[in-house]
């Protein structure tokens, strides 16, 4: 238990390598319980030692750190051996579907630090130099196209997709509809029907409505994301679409569902229809929590979530991610000059507080070139190589 709790605070305070450790020492600590007390007959334990292993809930909280931890693969590994028991818990599914994606892709940050990635090679002499680009900035793994099962608990993207459909299946479709059912007249002679269970969070404390909301909305972004890594663009549009639909979102699920919904449409070839979702008034500020309106009769709240690592992590390169999908829009629609106006109108904004998308150099490459701007071109193909001394040499 102190191990437990030590490893609780830990993670409360955002440090979960250290709370990894204290989980571990508890889950020693319960494995050596129960081995010595397995070598006693049952009529020899006192009550409190039947059935008394902590083993699941031990490895649900050490996935969880691991997870925060960015430690996917170890962290789906005990995540998995929790959902046996606790196979009810809409935000256990979602949090191993949270590992997969994590898998996937670590973090969006790595797409903010890819310039020097710009350039592959330069082969040729220093009057006839040949710069070859690269073809792809983006490490993102594809999914497998092998005729695998998705039932096959691996931390893939085709796993994480029945996992969210899991987790879906399990929380209620609005907080309202749980929180205040239908009014039931008794008839003599007749049995009401049995009210619906709530979402079950069991190891954790059960969830209210304001916590049925956020982690709804949660599964619908999640499964979004997977959606349009696995190319099912309509059912990714239509996820999107319910958390903008809905009663109430928070502004960093709001940009989420935005961003997911404008690249479904571009991919559907539907780039007015994308272009409204890709404007930065749709985001006014980024908030984890949801509206004050909901939280009225909490006004006081124990935090003990670990504090949030997610990035962008100001509202101005939000919106400088947001108006280059715009940009990205433009060009595909052939409005090359409107696409390089706006990118150079991110190129002014961009300092160490407003961090821009590598891909951002690559585009503006493309667009001067499609233009017949080749000397700017080169001077970008300068600034941004890796080998910038051998090019000004």
């Amino acid at each position: 238990m102190f191990y437990n709790n030590m490893g609780v605070i830990h993670h409360a305070i955002g440090k979960p390598n250290l709370a990894c450790h204290y989980f571990q020492m508890a889950l020693k600590e319960d494995i050596n319980l129960c081995q010595s007390n397995s070598k006693k007959g049952n009529e020899e334990k006192p009550l409190h030692m039947l059935g008394g292993s902590r083993y699941h809930e031990l490895m649900y909280n050490l996935g969880i750190s691991l997870l925060h931890a960015h430690k996917p693969v170890q962290a789906f590994d005990c995540l998995i051996v929790a959902v046996r028991r606790y196979h009810r818990n809409s935000r256990l599914w979602m949090r191993i579907a949270e590992c997969c994606i994590m898998v996937h892709k670590e973090s969006n940050e790595v797409d903010f630090e890819k310039q020097k990635n710009l350039i592959v090679d330069i082969v040729g002499t220093k009057d006839k130099q040949k710069v070859i680009l690269t073809t792809n900035l983006s490490s993102d793994k594809k999914y497998s196209s092998e005729s695998q099962s998705y039932a096959v608990p691996v931390p893939s993207l085709e796993f994480a997709s029945l996992c969210l459909r899991n987790a879906l299946l399990l929380v209620p479709p609005s907080s309202d509809s749980a929180s205040t059912p239908d009014p039931l007249f008794l008839i003599p002679g007749v049995t009401p029907p049995a009210p619906p269970p709530p979402p079950s969070a069991s190891p954790s404390n059960p969830l209210d409505g304001r916590e049925v909301t956020q982690l709804r909305n949660a599964i619908l972004i999640a499964a979004a994301y997977v959606s349009l890594c696995l190319g099912d663009y309509v059912i990714a549009l239509e996820h999107a679409q319910e958390v903008l639909d809905g009663e109430s979102a928070s502004d960093v699920h709001r940009l989420l569902a935005h961003l997911y919904a404008a690249e479904a449409l571009i991919l559907m070839d539907k780039i007015t229809d994308a272009i409204e979702h890709l404007n930065p008034e749709n985001i006014k500020s980024l908030s984890f929590d949801l509206p004050s309106t909901l939280d009225k009769s909490e006004k006081v709240q124990l935090r003990t979530n670990p504090p949030p690592k997610w990035f962008p992590n100001n509202l101005t390169s939000a919106h400088v991610v947001m108006q280059y999908n715009m940009a990205v829009a433009k060009t595909i629609r052939g409005q090359l000059d409107q696409a390089s106006a706006i990118l150079k109108q991110i190129w002014q904004q961009r300092s160490s507080v407003c961090r821009v998308p590598s891909h951002i150099v690559m585009l503006f490459i493309y667009i001067e070139l499609q233009l017949g701007h080749t000397d700017v071109a080169k001077n970008l193909i300068r600034q941004y190589s890796v080998q910038q001394q051998r090019l000004t040499s």
